[in-house]
């Protein structure tokens, strides 16, 4: 049986199917995790505060993890089930998975520093969006009261405000107030011009 890692042919001298089987899939499974991983990277460079973007990644970092321990686990099996030659010393074929292991190692590692990373980005974007959260509910509490600017400012320049600070929301129309009723819209029963 023969078993090809990145050009090297491995041949083992008794049947071991089950391990080169479990080897290939966890193989392939990694491959795919690399390709949605790099372009979940990809969408990040555009837009490195998205929390659902950074929320994938961790994932795919985590089955990355997983997966590059079990490949690594399948290697260390095909070395320990490979001959020595006669003298006891290392095949060529041997030092090629040594060296295979080693860099499944470093792949592990560095997959390990890259969840980290995300992690630490993770909690910043998630600091930025509650600091904007209680930035958002201090200026409502405020305009409540009446004690603020906003008392002073239009209806439409308000909502303008609060959609360039990132808050989704539109500008109640004068039709639409005049169509649906300052009681459903949400604002003062202020005669509409």
């Amino acid at each position: 049986m023969a078993q090809k890692i990145r050009g090297i042919t491995i041949e083992l001298g008794a049947d071991f199917t089950q391990v080169t089987d479990a080897f290939n899939k966890v193989t392939k499974e990694l491959g795919w995790v690399d390709k949605s991983l790099k372009d979940v990277n990809k969408l990040l460079k555009l837009d490195p505060s998205n929390v659902e973007l950074l929320a994938q990644k961790q994932g795919y970092l985590e089955e990355a993890i997983s997966l590059t321990a079990q490949k690594l686990l399948e290697e260390q099996k095909m070395l320990e089930s490979m001959p020595t030659d006669a003298n006891g010393e290392l095949t060529e074929q041997q030092k090629a998975l040594a060296r295979e292991i080693e860099a499944t190692k470093l792949q592990l590692s560095g997959y390990e520093n890259e969840l980290e990373k995300t992690k630490g980005a993770q909690d910043q974007a998630k600091t930025s969006a509650d600091k904007l959260g209680d930035q958002v509910e201090e200026a409502a509490g405020q305009a409540e009261k009446g004690s603020s600017k906003w008392a002073m400012l239009g209806e439409a320049l308000a909502w303008e405000y609060i959609r360039n600070v990132g808050i989704d929301g539109c500008k109640p129309d004068t039709h639409l107030r005049r169509f649906l009723g300052a009681d459903r819209m949400g604002t003062d029963a202020a005669p509409i011009a």
